[in-house]
This record gives structure tokens, sequence and C-alpha cells, in this order.
């Protein structure tokens, strides 16, 4: 039950920022370097953050924190309030690096993250899952 809230949550909230994505150019977007990680093996997320200025862009000013959530097997593992990335990002697409599997926590994985834009909620990414065998 607590999985179908936790999609339930994340697309009504991917689409609510979809609703403002279409009105500024802004948003953002989760994706995993594979699907399918063996023991021993390393592994990527990739971050998209898209927010547009009228006129020339500001210089970069990493502003973008990246809270994680999701699900092993289908029950939440990780804590209500997010797991923090431990860097701040800017604008652009952005690779999350330190993900492997060292063996022992074989399972399917879903995860979505929260982006907050100097502690304020930005955007809410889409699903991406990935199985660690």
């Amino acid at each position: 039950m607590k999985l179908k809230s936790v999609l339930m949550s994340a697309a009504l909230l991917g689409g609510l920022m979809a609703g403002q994505a279409s009105a500024n150019p802004t948003g953002c977007s989760l994706s995993v370097s594979q699907s399918y990680v063996p023991v021993g093996q390393m592994f990527t997320y990739g971050v998209g953050i898209y927010e547009l200025y009228p006129g020339p862009q500001p210089p970069p000013s990493y502003p973008y924190s990246v809270v994680f959530h999701g699900t092993r097997n289908g029950v939440t593992d990780i804590p209500a309030e997010g797991e923090t990335y431990p860097a701040m990002f800017d604008r652009g697409n952005n690779t999350l690096t330190g993900y492997g599997n060292p063996g022992g926590y074989s399972g399917y994985y879903l995860r979505y993250a929260l982006i907050y834009k100097f502690d304020q909620l930005f955007c809410v990414t889409n699903l991406v899952g990935v199985t660690l065998e």
C-alpha cells in the first residue's frame, strides 16, 4: 500500500510540476546509467535541471540539491525526509556518482528525487528503476 501511495504522490507532484513547466521553461528529470547492476558493478544517476532565464543566462551558482525517495521491492527503504546527495548542482545535466552493487542488497529499487533550489522545492523528477542482483 505504501508503494501505491508513493507512486500516486510522485505522479501528482509530477503532474503539477509538468503544468508549471508548460507555463515556464523549467523542470527536471532523473535517469540511471543501467537498469540491471550485477554484483561488483558501479552505476550513476543522471539529474537534468532545466531553468531558463530571459536574456543572458546567469553564471553558475550551484543552488540545487537532490533528495532521493523510493522503494526496494515495493517497500519504502528511505526515511520520510529523503536521502540527500552530498553535493550541490547547477542547471543542466549532472551525473551523480558513488553508486554500486557491493553484494547483499539485491532487489528492485524505484527512485525519484525532489530537487530543491535554495531550500525551496523546485521540481519532482520521474521514477526510474534499477535491479541489483
